[in-house]
């Protein structure tokens, strides 16, 4: 275990700014003289490393993202990470966590499997999708942080103005009708329970043939819908598997749920579009850089979208009557 707690150690004491743990694990085992193996694994936003030593353990190692710190809560991530392994929600037991920059070291899951993409256009998929998140939406996890999307939005806004960045036409006529938007959050209509916060395809993970759900980043006290309007609008799902996830999840609140699912969807459009002009900042190559210039035009184009439908118009005036009514 000794490599284990040199990375311990390493974690505990420095804030990284920028690191190649590859050579921290060389510099080590050429101190140490372990039989250290060390891989990159996939990641969109992190750097993320599996490493072994000279027993059968394995563990991954997280780098978070340039700027994520802005718009994440790292000590919440922590508490929520362990208190959803705890759970049974969340199979990556926590070894070390550094609070100041998100660095982690969790054990590896082994016996795994990673959901394919495809999979969740099944409908017998998207049902235990539906179920893993209304059992999650209905524990007793008991995270204390809630979830603010508006507040992330200007943190990262913010850090993309001082970068310079130039924002396309989509993102301004989106920004104009936020904050009509926000003003509906504090209405007794959402609620407060423990969610995932992000429930992208890379996060679901089959372990012995369980669902279950990595990365806690975003996870904190929200409307359950968000995670389900999320979900939709990251695999484009159409009106019939929203119907499917709809159902599955809750036969008796169909309608209501609908109704707050069109109503998140443009929110997190604008997100995901404002998202992807930080990783325009952050790629190296011409190629990923033009990738993210159309991923951000494009979400910020369906969000624009979202809004014209009258569907959405018909949800706005639902809200208000609601909020005339409290």
């Amino acid at each position: 275990m000794r490599f284990l707690w040199f990375f311990i150690i390493w974690v505990s004491c420095n804030a990284i700014e920028a690191c190649d743990p590859l050579s921290i694990a060389q510099s080590f085992l050429k101190e140490q003289g372990l039989n250290l193996s060390f891989s990159e694994l996939p990641g969109l936003t992190n750097k993320n490393y599996l490493f072994s030593g000279h027993n059968t353990i394995r563990y991954v190692i997280r780098i978070p993202g340039y700027a994520t710190d802005l718009f994440i809560d790292r000590e919440s991530e922590r508490k929520n990470s362990i208190r959803a392994f705890n759970c049974g929600f969340n199979p990556a037991r926590i070894v070390c966590f550094d609070i100041r920059n998100g660095t982690q070291i969790t054990t590896y899951v082994e016996e795994s499997t990673q959901l394919p993409f495809q999979d969740l256009y099944k409908k017998e998929m998207v049902c235990r999708v539906a179920h893993l998140l209304k059992r999650l939406h209905s524990s007793k996890i008991n995270f204390q942080n809630r979830v603010d999307i508006f507040q992330k939005l200007e943190k990262l806004i913010d850090l993309l103005k001082k970068q310079n960045t130039v924002f396309p036409s989509g993102f301004y006529l989106l920004q104009q009708k936020m904050e009509e938007m926000k003003q509906y959050l504090s209405s007794p209509f959402f609620e407060q329970l423990p969610s995932h916060g992000d429930p992208v395809p890379s996060n679901f993970i089959l372990v012995s043939g369980e669902l279950m759900l990595l990365d806690w980043e975003h996870s904190g006290l929200n409307d359950p819908a968000w995670d389900l309007a999320l979900l939709s609008c990251v695999v484009n799902y159409s009106n019939e598997m929203d119907q499917w996830l709809i159902q599955y999840y809750n036969l008796e609140e169909t309608s209501l749920l609908y109704k707050k699912m069109l109503f998140f969807k443009p929110i997190i459009e604008y997100w995901l579009g404002t998202w992807g002009l930080l990783q325009v900042l952050v790629k190296e190559t011409v190629t990923e850089k033009d990738f993210f210039i159309y991923f951000s035009s494009s979400r910020f184009a369906k969000g624009q979208r979202y809004m014209d439908q009258l569907e959405f118009q018909e949800v706005l005036q639902f809200l208000k009557e609601k909020k005339y009514e409290n």
